[in-house]
Parts: structure tokens; sequence; C-alpha cells
């Protein structure tokens, strides 16, 4: 090595210089640690596809209609259907069938037993006669074109895209309740006629046969047309509450139904007189027979939705649910 002053050449293990004195750093350095160079970081891109998770809270739940929007939609479809609808003009042109055969004048013997009734024709000008036309009158005249207007109006508002309005049921309550009352009265009159034709009978057996069977008859038959109207206009009243409210819990009488039907196995098979008289018969007797069978469609469905009202109603036992009617553990 050597001296970093004056410049002679030194030994190396020689810590000053022998020509100027300076001291000489010929001292080793102590190793510095190794330092590995750090490697720059690598970064790797990959391509992965998304999962989709949907999000069920979003999403639109199915609509389930409520038993009340179910019994609504299934008065109107019943009240428009083309059962109902070849009813109403079946019914109508009976009543305009019956005007026409009023007008002509009946030639037809209305009773002919001898004693009770006198065979009369309506040109007779004869006290039954007389009688016998007032109630032929009430009989086609009384409330028909109410009914005719009714059974319009309620197909019309059924058929209309609009909610049920229930005005021409509430024109049918109104005919139902004025042939209530109509029809008592004539039962009444016929029966008090019936007693006082059989007191002033000349002929004693026949009087007795008229007080022991024709009579009663007549009047059982009277009166179970009475209460048929009045279960008419009970039927028809809680039909206008299930149309307004669309709660199916109000009652339909069978007996309505079964005495259409009825009705209109007389009507078919006792036609009889001018054509007139002939129409009329059948139009009316087809038409209840079309409404017989409607009601007992219309309760028949009334029926099943009145037990699903009565579910959706009913608590849940404990530790259980109802979904969709369905009991869930």
């Amino acid at each position: 090595m050597f001296c970093y002053n004056c410049g002679i050449k030194v030994d190396d293990n020689v810590r000053f210089c022998p020509n100027c004195g300076t001291k000489l750093a010929n001292e080793q350095p102590e190793p510095q640690p190794k330092v590995e160079p750090i490697a720059e970081p690598v970064i790797v891109v990959r391509t992965v596809e998304p999962i989709v998770v949907p999000n069920l809270q979003s999403e639109t739940p199915e609509y389930v209609p409520s038993v009340e929007e179910k019994t609504k939609a299934c008065v109107k479809k019943s009240l428009s259907s083309a059962l109902f609808l070849i009813a109403t003009i079946l019914f109508t042109l009976s009543v305009v069938l019956g005007m026409i055969s009023f007008a002509m004048g009946s030639e037809t013997e209305v009773y002919s037993e001898p004693g009770i009734f006198d065979k009369v024709s309506v040109s007779d000008g004869t006290a039954e006669d007389d009688f016998d036309g007032v109630l032929e009158f009430l009989d086609i005249f009384d409330v028909g074109i109410l009914w005719v207007v009714g059974l319009w109006l309620t197909f019309a508002f059924a058929k209309s895209k609009k909610d049920m309005n229930t005005g021409g049921i509430a024109v049918l309550k109104v005919a139902a309740r004025i042939e209530v009352i109509l029809s008592f009265i004539i039962a009444t009159v016929l029966l008090i006629v019936g007693i006082v034709l059989s007191v002033v009978e000349e002929d004693p057996t026949i009087a007795v046969i008229a007080v022991l069977i024709a009579i009663p008859v007549f009047a059982a038959i009277g009166f179970v047309y009475v209460f048929y109207c009045f279960k008419v206009s009970a039927d028809i009243s809680s039909l206008y509450s299930i149309a307004s409210t669309g709660i199916p819990t109000a009652k339909l009488s069978r007996l309505v139904g079964i005495v259409c039907l009825v009705i209109a196995g007389i009507d078919l098979m006792g036609t009889s007189g001018n054509w007139a008289d002939i129409l009329y018969s059948l139009t009316e007797g087809a038409a209840y027979l079309l409404f017989g069978i409607s009601f007992f469609i219309f309760k028949k469905k009334i029926k099943g939705l009145a037990e699903e009202y009565k579910l959706a109603n009913t608590p849940a036992p404990a530790g259980q649910t109802i979904i969709n009617n369905n009991v869930m553990i």
C-alpha cells in the first residue's frame, strides 16, 4: 500500500508511515450483510365470469286474487253468460206474447169443474169472467215489464268491462217484492171466492167436494206459489249482497231452482188455446227452464267460493300458517 501523505510504499501491516508518520487506514472494513434484491411484484389478471344472484325481494310475486274478487267475477260471468241471455230473451218474448194473448182474448175454458167455476170465455161478461180477466191481467201484467227491465239491466251491467253495477238487481228486488204481495192477494182472493161459491152451491155433493178437495188443493198450490215468490225475493236480495260486497256467504234456496223447473214443465206440457197462448206457454216454459239451470250452476260456484272464504278467514292453529288456503306447519 502507499502512504496517503507522502506517497511512499509501505507494508500492508504498518499502521504509521515511517517517512512522515501519517496514520494509515489499513484496517479491513467490517463485512456488510449481503442484501438480496427485492423482485418486483408480478400482477396476474384473470377473467372470471360473473355469478348472477337473483334478488328475490325485487321480483314481483304472482298476483293471487282475493275471494271477494273471485266472487264478483263469478257474478259478472254468470249474469253475462249466453245461457242467461237466452233465458232473458225468451222471458221477454213470453211477456210480449202474454200481452198479445190477453188483447186477443182467450177462448179456452179456465175452469171446467161444474158448480164451482162455470165454463166461461172472455166475452161472457159474467162475474166469474170478470174475475178471471182480472187474474189473467195480473198474471201477465203484474210485474212482467218490471222483470224484463231488471233482467236486461242486469245483463247489460254484467257484460260491461267496469265493476259490477247492482242497479239491475235492485230493479229485480223491487219486482220480486211486488210479486210476493200480488201472489198473496191472488191466493187469498181465490180461496175466499172458492169458499163463497161452495157455500152458495145448490148441489150439496159438489159443495162438499169443493170444501174437502178442490178448495184445499187450490189454496195449497196458491200459498206454495206465495212461498216460492218469497224465496225468489230472498234469493235476489242475497244476490244483491253477494254482488255488492263480494262475500259469498249469503244463502241461496234450492227451492227456487226446483220450482223454476216445475213451472217450466207445466208450461211446456200444458200448451193450449190460440197461437199466442201456445207460444206464450212455450217461451215462458223455456225461459224458466234456462233460469233454473243457470240458478243451480251459480249456486254450485258460490258454494265453492263460500268454503274458500271460510277457510281464508279461519285463524290458523298454533304453530301453523295458512298460505294460499293451505295449512303449512
